[in-house]
This record gives C-alpha cells, structure tokens and sequence, in this order.
C-alpha cells in the first residue's frame, strides 16, 4: 500500500509540475504552481525527498522568473515608444499582478 501511494505522489507532482510548465508560455503563473506542487509533495512527504534548501531555490528562481519578465516587458514598451511613465506602469503592474492576481487567478 506504501509503495502505491508513493507511486500516485510522484505521477501527482509531475503531473502538476507538467501543468506548471505547459502554463507558463501562456502568462499564467506557472513557476508558482511548479513551487506550490513542490511545497504540497514536501509536506505530504514529511520532507523525505528534498529539503527546504530546494523549495528556497525554487522560489528564488521563480521570483527571478518574474523580475526577468517584468524587466523584459519595460524594455519591450520602451523600445516600441512608450512613454517613461508607461514603462514604469508596465513594472509596477507586473509585480502587482504577481501578488494580487495570483490569488485571484492562480
């Protein structure tokens, strides 16, 4: 019975992982559901399989993630002509949508 559960555990967490990954291209908040499926396995799992040093590299890269995209969507705006206040909109907005708009679309 042991052996089944971790079996449906690791098809469970590529699974959600996978999702994660097929999401991102799309905007949605991929790398978070990779982090918070990776969260979910080290708590069902009491930590066995991987430490906390893991789910902090995870986020690190996830927040990086952002950073990148936030940062990459200014330079776009400003290369196409957008006003300074707008590149500073498209920052802000970013980094809002990542707090405010995960939770309200995860």
């Amino acid at each position: 019975m042991q052996t089944a559960l971790s079996v449906l555990g690791y098809i469970l967490l590529c699974l959600s992982m996978l999702a994660g990954l097929a999401i991102t291209p799309l905007g949605l908040p991929g790398n978070w559901v990779i982090l918070g499926s990776a969260v979910a396995y080290g708590f069902a799992t009491e930590w066995a399989k991987f430490g906390w040093l893991f789910i902090v590299s995870l986020a690190a890269a996830a927040l990086l993630g952002e950073i990148i995209e936030a940062l990459s969507s200014a330079i776009g705006a400003k290369k196409f002509g957008a006003s300074t206040g707008a590149t500073v909109a498209a920052i802000v907005g970013s980094f809002v949508g990542l707090g405010v708009g995960t939770g309200v679309f995860p």
